[in-house]
This record gives structure tokens, sequence and C-alpha cells, in this order.
């Protein structure tokens, strides 16, 4: 990727107010803190999901109460 005079360097593109609306942590200020928050929370869930697979059935994995759990455990503790 080019960095063109005037643009952010990569991840240090602010967050507007409006974007910031049901975020968590009070620290995010940019793109990159975002991306970072979030990856740290898909990897806590990706390890919970691996811990449990063993446990369930396949209808349970493909089941939509199974999918809203799993949204719940990847962004709940970025997003209200």
């Amino acid at each position: 990727m080019v960095h063109l005079p005037g643009q952010d360097p990569l991840g240090a593109t602010p967050i507007e107010d409006d974007d910031l609306d049901g975020l968590i942590p009070t620290f995010v200020a940019t793109r990159g803190d975002l991306n970072l928050v979030e990856q740290v929370n898909i990897e806590k869930a990706t390890l919970r999901a691996f811990r449990h697979r063993a446990a369930m059935s396949i209808d349970r994995l493909l089941s939509v109460s199974f999918a809203i759990e799993l949204h719940r455990w990847i962004f709940g503790e970025v997003w209200r």
C-alpha cells in the first residue's frame, strides 16, 4: 500500500464519534485500535469454541442459537 500525503498511516484513521456508539473499550480512537480489540476478542472466542467443540453435535454447531452465541463471544467485549 502506498502512503499518500494527507492520508493517515495504515491503522491510524480516526474513528468518528458516531462510529463509537456501542463501543465498550474506552481507549479506542483509531481503526487500528478497533482492529486490535476485535482481533483479541475473536481469538478468545476461537479458543472457547474449540474447547467446547467435542461436546457439540453437528446439529448444535449449525444451529441459529449457536451462531448467535458465537457472535456474542466474538463481539461481546467490544460492542454493546
